[in-house]
């Protein structure tokens, strides 16, 4: 249809579809550590179960689609009354999404769990969630202020304490550190 119209509307001399964005990000991981060679060797993650415990996961069917996450990522929402599996059609924020899709570049053998948390109790709720399915790696990108007094200690039941516990019962807790440093008290 665009050819008609260009050869007889007198005055256009060239029409083309508009252009559209690339979104695609590729993570540095893989080349920054050099697990390309584990990769090479066999050492994918197979037999292990990692847990993405984070806000939320929007963008997610896109990025399955996509070929950013594989179609069998588990999807659980633990910000009800319990743990229950979802689909996280409604999500707008990507932030676990894209954690997820870095450690599905360094480890893509690895069986991966979407956990979407809200709150302090979600969180402990989630690392029972783990418990209960034999997770090996929780990976918590995530940053709580205020919640105790930053030397990583286990006060009142924070947060640190959630991570403690999943470390004293076999799971390896991994958590960003100094994202916000200098930001806030």
């Amino acid at each position: 249809i665009m050819d008609v119209i260009a050869d007889r509307v007198a005055g256009i001399s060239f029409i083309r579809l508009p252009d559209r964005p690339y979104a695609g990000v590729v993570s540095q991981g893989v080349g920054l550590t050099g697990a390309s060679t584990y990769h090479v060797l066999g050492y994918g993650g197979q037999n292990v179960k990692v847990a993405v415990i984070d806000l939320g996961f929007g963008g997610l069917s896109t990025a399955i689609f996509s070929g950013e996450l594989p179609a069998s990522v588990v999807k659980i929402d633990c910000t009800a009354v319990a743990c229950i599996p979802t689909n996280f059609s409604s999500e707008t924020e990507d932030h676990g999404t894209a954690v997820a899709e870095v450690i599905y570049d360094m480890a893509p053998n690895a069986d991966l769990y979407l956990i979407k948390v809200e709150d302090s109790l979600d969180l402990i709720h989630a690392k029972d969630y783990c418990f209960l399915h034999g997770i090996d790696i929780i990976n918590h990108s995530v940053g709580w202020f205020n919640t105790n007094f930053y030397d990583g200690a286990c006060y009142f039941d924070n947060p640190v304490c959630t991570a403690d516990h999943a470390y004293n019962n076999g799971i390896l807790w991994v958590n960003s550190a100094g994202n916000h440093a200098k930001k806030h008290f």
